[in-house]
C-alpha cells in the first residue's frame, strides 16, 4: 500500500521553483503529480512522486537542499514533514 501525504506538502513549490529559474509546472508533470495538487492542498497524493518532483528540481537547480530556497513563512508542518522524510531516506532508498 502506497504511503500518502496532502498536497499541503507542496505549499510555495510554485514561488521556489520559480525563483530558482525552473518551470514547476513542467516538473510536476514529469513527476507525475496533478498540477491540482499545487492549488489545493487537500488532496492525498502518494510521496514517491513527491519525492521525486523535490529531487528533479534541486538536481535541475544544481542545489543539494531544495529546502533552503522554500520561504520559511511557506513550509507548512506537512511541507517540513516531507522535507525531512525526504532527507532521512537512507541512500539505498533515493534514486
Amino acid at each position: 500500500m502506497p504511503f500518502l501525504i496532502r498536497s499541503a506538502c507542496l505549499t510555495g513549490y510554485v514561488e521556489v521553483a520559480r525563483s530558482l529559474g525552473l518551470d514547476p509546472f513542467s516538473l510536476v508533470r514529469e513527476a507525475g503529480i496533478d498540477r491540482s495538487c499545487l492549488f489545493d492542498p487537500d488532496i492525498k497524493i502518494q510521496i514517491e512522486p513527491v519525492i521525486r518532483l523535490l529531487e528533479m528540481s534541486a538536481s535541475a537547480a544544481r542545489v543539494k537542499i531544495l529546502a533552503s530556497a522554500w520561504p520559511r513563512r511557506a513550509i507548512s508542518q506537512t511541507s517540513a514533514r516531507s522535507l525531512l522524510l525526504l532527507a532521512m531516506r537512507p541512500r539505498s532508498e533515493k534514486r
